[in-house]
């Protein structure tokens, strides 16, 4: 085999080892993983979170779509691009419930434009509900806490 062969074949044995997030910004470092939990703070709003939505499936449309367990890619794809859904802001009577993170990826805000980190997360998955996370936002409004 050539050097490079090694090279993927290694890749391809330990990518679950590496799928490990890291967000930085001027102010903070983040490390999580693929499986690690979601504490959800006492809720900063009257009525919501500021910076979680609360998504659940209500139609699944047979795909051959489906998305890595151990490392999140396909996620997105899989739950929000088919089939139907009903979002809302995380309402507060969350506040001290879990949720396990999926996968993390960067997004363009809609109003500045800017790439931000949001983390998807399951809680729960019998019932198809998933909160998308602004992470560095969340975090910042002690919303959330990552546990490992």
């Amino acid at each position: 085999m050539k050097n490079s062969q090694y090279k993927f074949l290694i890749l391809v044995l330990f990518a679950p080892l590496l799928c490990k997030c890291q967000i930085e910004n001027k102010e903070t470092t983040l490390n999580f993983s693929i499986g690690d939990t979601v504490l959800f703070e006492p809720c900063s709003g009257k009525e919501s979170y500021q910076f979680i939505d609360l998504y659940t499936k209500t139609r699944i449309i047979d795909t051959s779509l489906w998305y890595n367990e151990e490392t999140g890619e396909g996620f997105y794809s899989m739950f929000f691009l088919t089939g139907d859904l009903d979002g809302k802001r995380l309402p507060c009577n969350f506040q001290k419930l879990t949720a396990t993170i999926i996968t993390a990826m960067q997004v363009k805000d809609k109003n500045t434009k800017t790439d931000k980190w949001v983390v998807l997360a399951w809680v729960n998955k019998k019932e198809r509900r998933v909160v998308w996370i602004e992470v560095e936002k969340a975090l910042h409004a002690g919303e959330v806490r990552i546990k490992h």
